[in-house]
């Protein structure tokens, strides 16, 4: 059942961040095609979620899902309270998709990030009651969704024939996101762990390293492309790295949605 659940997580999280990343890429940074992208990736969330939510509730109740225990997952629990405000999100965010005008995707790109403020209340961020920790998990997942959800409408945009001014435009987008990421990420790190032995000594620390040394591969090519890549104009370059910056970035999003199933380093040194 852990499988699933982490499998369900990495999939929502991923339609989150893309779909955030998606709307600023497209009211930033270039055109993005976001009349066709915004609907299925809205969808695919919303879809994750409602599996996650069942997943959820069968572990809760330790019973079969039915509507009852449904009921009281979604009604009488914070994570069913959290559900019900992002399903209402996405949905808006489906209809929005019908208005093929900036201030349905400005309206959107709101949506989406309230989304994922609101993921961000349903993790450890929201359980442990720090107003600090919350915020600097919404910080760094809005900072996530705006750099690697782009990168894959970046690395189509290369392809265009303004892609040198779409590659310095989000090449300074990327740079500002890296920046929040470490700093909220380091927050993060210190509420979950706290220390150097809760990081080495526990599945949670470890994991937490693998995810942290990948970001920093992650880091190292995008530098090449800020600093070596885009001020050449090698656009062919420029869209194989976002291609290998977006792998990067599915395995970390795979290893957080493994890191929420587990209880944080700092409860297991103890």
């Amino acid at each position: 059942m852990s499988a699933a659940l982490i499998v369900v997580r990495a999939v929502y999280f991923l339609a989150a961040l893309q779909l955030f990343g998606w709307l600023i890429f497209d009211l930033f940074i270039g055109p993005a095609g976001r009349e066709r992208r915004a609907a299925p990736i809205a969808a695919a969330a919303l879809v994750a979620m409602t599996a996650w939510l069942a997943i959820e509730t069968h572990l809760m109740s330790g019973e079969p899902v039915s509507a009852e225990t449904l009921g009281v997952v979604l009604l009488e629990t914070r994570f069913g309270t959290l559900w019900i405000g992002r399903a209402l999100l996405l949905v808006a965010l489906l209809v929005l998709t019908l208005w093929r005008k900036r201030p349905a995707t400005i309206v959107a790109a709101i949506g989406a990030a309230l989304t994922l403020i609101l993921t961000a209340a349903a993790g450890h961020g929201g359980a442990d009651g720090s107003s600090i920790h919350l915020a600097g998990d919404a910080i760094h997942l809005l900072a996530v969704g705006a750099w690697l959800g782009g990168l894959l409408p970046f690395a189509a945009a290369m392809r265009l024939p303004d892609a040198g001014a779409v590659a310095w435009r989000f090449s300074t987008l990327g740079m500002i996101s890296v920046c929040v990421i470490l700093a909220t990420g380091a927050v993060n790190a210190w509420f979950m762990a706290g220390n150097i032995p809760a990081l080495t000594g526990t599945s949670y620390g470890r994991l937490l390293l693998v995810k942290i040394a990948a970001f920093s591969v992650m880091v190292s090519v995008a530098a090449i492309n800020r600093f070596r890549l885009t001020p050449c104009g090698d656009v062919a370059a420029l869209r194989r790295n976002a291609q290998i910056e977006t792998a990067l970035g599915i395995a970390i999003v795979v290893i957080v949605a493994a890191l929420g199933t587990m209880p944080p380093a700092y409860g297991a040194a103890n």
